[in-house]
């Protein structure tokens, strides 16, 4: 696999067209712009079924020798000629440009979206960090070879984390680099899709939980469904992917986790890792800071409903309805004087949200289920004023109401929650997987969530009981509350 330095800097000319459609090949070239690629063709390579270019069809090229596919592609603007496409392409003619964009340039294949693969080899930032080395930096590099890979092997697939070779081709050089890779070999061969969203994002989900802070992957290959594999069972991953976000080599560089490899049982823990961000998908992508609005107000409202979330789909609750309801609606099916069957509905739907439990107690829930060290790092062993802080900062910026106390307006309040929530959700998610959260927290690199500035600790019970409500005389027995107070 070799990596091209330039490869940013010099546009890549060649001949490109639609699948399906070489007859309508055009002459252009593909250059990197502000993280999108750009393809600028004279002519037209628009089908002509959807003039519009509204179809993110993939584009194939072919620039000195060498394959490559412009990955589901937006058709962006067009110079000179714009008639009729369909049947006749006079109005094409040598002033018709087009430009399409794209974030993905695969290298070395031809795919129109239906070729297949058995392997996916990506670098991860901080990737050294993942799988401490049982000796000193300086020390490995005075060794000689490669250093061991770290290998794990499951029904259907087989994972590993290893050093390889990079070749780097600048305009009068030529450097080599040794760089940390994962490596995943699947048995059955799936799509370049498939590939990306089912096994690199969970792994790069993983990465970010245990950073607490983006990360990307690049250096991207892909083992074609044909190739032949090595000595040691392995492919060669012979296409690469040219991401857009594609970040300078910082795979030696090293950043403090909350837990790494050694810290978990992997072979367990990846499986259940990826049925958790099949299962939600919100509250993993908030494992990204990037991925997190940019106001205040919305980032507490997204956080808070991504841990009700998490609650939702990982927590224990109890789903039976109580005794009191099935005696509730016996009493009104034997009342002497019928009721208004409205009005008996209504009862019945009021009294039936007694099975739901409400935000607040599933906040309460999450945190108390992480053990005695998360519940002090996360609300200072204040768990049900923070429950109540954040559900009730939750509800008021949902809907617009105020507080008498004003405390969505105390910023230093909306990034507590914010960050304790976010720090909940990971530790939740990987407790989900089978981590031991209350080992993690305890671990020497963590001490840093616990040694937190003073000055930024919230007394979450001084917020909480200056908390007043409305008197009952001021809702009405007939109509619901205006305002939720604590419903979920």
């Amino acid at each position: 696999m070799n990596r091209t330095d330039s490869l940013e800097i010099d546009p890549i000319g060649g001949a490109w067209w639609t699948p399906g459609a070489e007859k309508r090949m055009a002459s252009g070239f593909v250059q990197l712009r502000a993280g999108i690629w750009c393809l600028e063709v004279i002519g037209s390579l628009r089908n002509p079924l959807d003039p519009a270019g509204t179809s993110r069809a993939h584009l194939l090229g072919n620039c000195y020798g060498t394959p490559y596919t412009l990955w589901s592609t937006d058709f962006h603007y067009c110079k000179g000629g714009m008639g009729a496409l369909p049947g006749n392409r006079s109005d094409v003619t040598t002033s018709t440009t087009e430009t399409w964009k794209s974030k993905v340039l695969l290298k070395g294949v031809h795919d129109s979206g239906q070729e297949l693969y058995s392997g996916i080899q990506f670098s991860v930032t901080h990737l050294s960090s993942w799988t401490p080395r049982s000796e000193p930096y300086h020390l490995c590099k005075q060794t000689s070879g490669q250093r061991d890979p770290v290998e794990f092997t499951f029904p259907d697939h087989k994972i590993r984390i290893c050093y390889i070779t990079l070749t780097s081709f600048g305009n009068y050089s030529q450097s080599t680099d040794e760089v940390a890779v994962v490596q995943i070999l699947l048995n059955e061969e799936c799509r370049f899709e498939t590939l990306i969203n089912e096994w690199m994002e969970p792994f790069l989900r993983l990465q970010a939980a245990s950073l607490q802070d983006d990360c990307s992957a690049f250096n991207i290959g892909l083992a074609p469904a044909a190739t032949q594999k090595r000595v040691d069972g392995w492919p060669e991953f012979s296409v690469d992917v040219v991401n857009a976000k594609e970040l300078e080599d910082q795979s030696s560089t090293y950043k403090t986790r909350i837990f790494n490899n050694n810290d978990i049982n992997f072979s367990n823990f990846f499986p259940e890792w990826r049925k958790i961000c099949t299962q939600l998908p919100i509250p993993t992508a908030l494992l990204y800071p990037s991925n997190q609005p940019i106001t205040l107000e919305a980032r507490v409202v997204q956080a808070v409903n991504a841990l009700e979330a998490c609650h939702r789909k990982l927590g224990q609750t109890d789903t039976d309805p109580p005794e009191a309801y099935e005696q509730l609606k016996s009493d009104l099916a034997n009342l002497p004087t019928p009721i208004n069957r409205k009005r008996r509905e209504r009862i019945l739907k009021l009294y039936s949200r007694t099975k739901e439990p409400t935000l607040e107690s599933r906040l309460l829930s999450v945190v108390e289920s992480l053990g005695a060290k998360s519940c002090h790092i996360l609300t200072s062993h204040q768990p049900e004023e923070w429950a109540h802080i954040a559900s009730r900062l939750r509800n008021v910026l949902s809907h617009g109401l105020e507080t008498n106390t004003n405390i969505e307006q105390n910023v230093n309040l909306l990034w507590q929650v914010i960050n304790t929530t976010t720090l909940a959700i990971t530790l939740q998610l990987i407790q989900a997987a089978g981590a031991d959260v209350e080992n993690i927290l305890q671990k020497p690199q963590n001490r840093s969530l616990e040694q937190a500035n003073p000055n930024n600790r919230i007394d979450w019970k001084l917020f909480s009981s200056h908390e007043t409500f409305p008197p009952l005389s001021s809702v009405s027995n007939d109509d619901p509350p205006s305002r939720p107070f604590d419903r979920p």
